[in-house]
């Protein structure tokens, strides 16, 4: 990728210095490649890849240590908008977290227990106490109609796994300040 690079900045270079206008394409292709080539396979699920990818790359641009830690399994059963929306939605909640704390890290850690659940652990830095309205976490932002649906869309991809029991567990640890979401799947259907 890094000598083919060069190659295609030589050749741009060129097609400027002739007044060629035609390197818009030229240069979205090379964009494309370079994303295609910064996308780490952290499991076997493309779109979940290139979502972590992408969070990853925020989290750098923001000071935030994310680690991941994902097992070879076969996320094929899960529709790859609720595995976006699940991923995506704890990542969003947890980076906002980390950043109004002092410490900022997230774990991110994709399992199975004995082969009969997924478990998906998401443990960040939390200097504040998440907000709760009867057991349920509730949004601290002013404008709560735009805010404070993260975590019903989670809820959502979840009921969309019925079949494989999906369930979203949290809790707060004031003392180390850290937010550990957890949430489990069984990996096999359950019969009506």
């Amino acid at each position: 990728m890094v000598h083919d690079f060069n190659k295609y900045c030589n050749y741009i270079d060129e097609k400027i210095a002739y007044g060629q206008k035609d390197v818009r394409d030229l240069t979205k292709k090379i964009k494309n490649k370079n994303k295609e080539f910064l996308i780490i396979e952290y499991t076997n699920n493309k779109a979940l890849n290139i979502l972590l990818s992408e969070k990853v790359r925020e989290c750098n641009e923001k000071q935030i240590d994310f680690q991941i830690y994902a097992q070879s399994i076969d996320l094929a059963f899960i529709e790859e908008s609720d595995i976006i929306a699940i991923f995506g939605n704890l990542i969003d909640n947890a980076i906002e977290s980390c950043m109004i704390s002092e410490t900022k890290k997230i774990f991110l850690q994709i399992k199975t227990m004995n082969d009969k659940f997924l478990v998906i652990n998401l443990e960040n830095s939390a200097d504040k106490e998440p907000a709760t309205e009867n057991g349920k976490l509730k949004t601290r932002k002013a404008d709560k109609d735009t805010h404070g649906i993260g975590i019903l869309s989670v809820k959502q991809a979840l009921n969309n796994l019925k079949e494989h029991n999906g369930r979203l567990q949290w809790e707060y640890n004031a003392d180390k300040r850290i937010f550990v979401a957890t949430i489990l799947i069984s990996l096999q259907q359950k019969e009506d």
